[in-house]
């Protein structure tokens, strides 16, 4: 039975473009939705950092995760300050860091 975490977490991920900070969202023992700013390639591989202090937990525990882009996806709304624009990608895993505590972030 595989599990889907209906969260918004902090993460940095590292593609072709650089490094950016991103939300994950909808994280799955397969995948999980990434909103970022700007979206790599589809069909590109990118590494997901997840930890390291982001967020309000604090802690200094990472993992880091390859993926690769499936899908994009843009949303548009109205908020506040005006008409707002957010981007994504649908990332499919594909590995683990070595050193990655498996058990604690898949398991």
């Amino acid at each position: 039975m595989g599990f889907d975490l209906p969260i918004a977490v902090p993460v940095h991920v590292r593609s072709e473009l650089g490094v950016h900070r991103g939300v994950a969202r909808n994280i799955s023992e397969g995948g999980m939705l990434v909103e970022l700013e700007e979206a790599p390639p589809i069909g590109s591989t990118v590494e997901i950092t997840i930890g390291g202090g982001y967020g309000r937990t604090g802690s200094t525990e990472t993992v880091t995760l390859t993926a690769e882009v499936r899908h994009q996806v843009a949303w548009s709304f109205i908020g506040p300050a005006g008409q707002g624009r957010l981007r994504g990608v649908g990332l499919r895993f594909v590995s683990m860091a070595a050193n990655a505590p498996a058990g604690a972030w898949l398991h």
